[in-house]
């Protein structure tokens, strides 16, 4: 299979709609989470336009790169990791192989869902220093990141459902828990400062 991330956009969404297993959502959610963070790098570069030699900027750029990567490696780790649950099920190579290729592909999205939490404090951060005008662009960034979040973690519930080991479920139905309420926070807290940002526009415009 080629990786989703050196398909078009248009073959992309072919391979999506049909009806084959991967991609799924739990590497879709990382290409939606890609998104939003290429949206807040596009709020931050707009703004570096004008203050070249702002460091907390700069900074935050730097960091957003190990991010995006994440998200890319992620997503092929979520397609891989399942297809390796459907190799061991057609080899019929035993339960134990079969749950650990299982719980690869439940922490595979739960990978995915730490980095949507990564990137939307770097979000926070962001916010208070961008120009007004593209406020509503990383506001955009913000939605994709919450929306990737909730859909990797979703992705990961399911795969619980096959998980034969009491104790590893809860361990990660906890680390699940911590993820959601996590990001629900830091959404609320980073779009408030967005909306801020929005209630100062005055008819300027996105150039």
């Amino acid at each position: 299979m080629v990786a989703p991330y050196e398909l078009s956009i248009h073959e992309y969404l072919r391979q999506l709609g049909s009806d084959a297993p991967t991609p799924g959502g739990g590497s879709t959610s990382a290409v939606v989470a890609s998104l939003g963070a290429a949206m807040a790098l596009m709020a931050a570069n707009i703004t570096l336009r004008s203050r070249k030699e702002e460091p907390n900027i700069q900074a935050l750029v730097k960091a957003f790169q190990p991010i995006t990567e994440g998200f890319e490696q992620q997503c092929l780790e979520d397609i891989y990791s399942f297809q390796e649950v459907m190799d061991t099920l057609r080899k019929k190579a035993g339960e134990e192989l079969l749950q650990t290729a299982i719980q690869k592909a439940a922490e595979a999205p739960l990978e995915i869902a730490r980095l949507c939490l990564k990137a939307l404090e770097l979000c926070e951060q962001l916010a208070p220093l961008i120009q007004k005008n593209v406020a509503s662009d990383l506001g955009c960034a913000i939605l994709f990141l919450r929306s990737a979040c909730e859909g990797s973690l979703l992705t990961m519930k399911i795969n619980l459902r096959y998980l034969t080991d009491p104790e590893l479920v809860q361990s990660l139905l906890k680390e699940k828990e911590r993820l959601e309420l996590a990001c629900r926070e830091q959404v609320n807290r980073t779009m408030g400062r967005v909306e801020d940002k929005l209630k100062k526009i005055r008819g300027t415009s996105h150039v």
